[in-house]
């Protein structure tokens, strides 16, 4: 596929390493607006270290990361065009917040930490919950959702900001396969309507391949890359990709 704007995100040679222990080793990757990239592996395999490279949490020891033009340290405002949705958390059952308190925390990157909150941001998170179909879930406490609610409900806050690229790390983890589908679908569609850039982090393949346009293998190295269509013609490699039963 010919890309003639810059990437979104660039990546060129970067190596990191815990210690004695080498993680990532010369990954050089490219991921252009409009993409829902898929990235798998096996657990260790670097999966997400590499997103935490992205978002500026852990510096490469060599090599160059660039987000949206800049190094991801040098942001700045830019961060608010960047959503992530972390593995999935384990949420008090009492936790005294209602899913709309949820995903407003989520405008706290375009408001500030201390700053009052105004219309747009209530307009912006009544949106959010209506094109992922949970305005009726508005005024329920958080804490009494299903696992499968409260990641969509996250998912809405990563949303919320009205961000441009979309950082997801197994985010299906403990979901059964129906509320994977949907919780890809939602992504999907809510990226075709915002034109969102996606990249989404599983270990398993069969989890994401119905719903990215591109895969890319990570084990260490990046060990592969190719449109989506040519995965749903071929097995997964057992090697690579031990699937999980959830």
């Amino acid at each position: 596929m010919e890309h003639s704007a810059a990437p979104l995100i660039r990546l060129e040679n970067v190596s990191f390493a815990r210690g004695p222990h080498r993680v990532l080793q010369g990954v050089s990757l490219q991921v252009h607006a409009g993409e829902f990239l898929g990235l798998v592996g096996p657990n260790g395999a670097g999966k997400t270290t590499l997103i935490q490279l992205i978002l500026g949490l852990l510096p490469p020891a060599s090599g160059r990361v660039l987000v949206l033009g800049e190094e991801p340290q040098r942001l700045g405002k830019k961060r608010s065009l960047i959503g992530y949705l972390p593995q999935r958390p384990l949420v008090d059952p009492h936790f005294p917040a209602s899913v709309f308190d949820v995903v407003r925390m989520g405008r706290t990157v375009c408001r500030g930490l201390w700053r009052f909150w105004h219309r747009e941001d209530d307009l912006a998170v009544y949106d959010t919950l209506q094109r992922l179909h949970l305005e009726g879930l508005a005024k329920r406490p958080i804490g009494e959702l299903s696992g499968g609610q409260q990641q969509l409900v996250f998912l809405a806050r990563a949303l919320v900001s009205r961000p441009c690229l979309l950082l997801v790390d197994e985010p299906t983890t403990g979901l059964d396969r129906e509320a994977q589908d949907r919780f890809y679908s939602l992504i999907n569609t809510s990226g075709k309507e915002s034109d969102l850039t996606v990249v989404a982090v599983s270990h398993d393949l069969s989890a994401l391949v119905q719903h990215t346009s591109r895969m890319i293998y990570l084990n260490g190295t990046l060990e592969e890359a190719g449109p989506v269509e040519q995965e749903r013609q071929v097995s997964p490699r057992p090697d690579l990709l031990p699937l999980t039963s959830i």
